[in-house]
């Protein structure tokens, strides 16, 4: 149950940042841009290993 609140959390977490990367896109924010796409892949990342987590932990 916890490993499943934070991937919500995440899935919350990459869905603002992907939001805020669109609004920095239109004000041409380019180091903005660059850092907030970095930091919705590493959230993407963490969020594809918590997925495979819940997948072995529930068979």
């Amino acid at each position: 149950m916890v490993l499943r609140n934070r991937v919500a959390k995440l899935e919350y977490i990459e869905q603002m940042l992907r939001e805020l990367l669109q609004l920095s896109k239109d004000v041409d924010g380019a180091m903005l841009d660059y850092l907030l796409e970095m930091a919705t892949i590493e959230a993407s990342e963490i969020l594809k290993s918590r997925r495979q987590e819940i997948k072995l932990h529930s068979g």
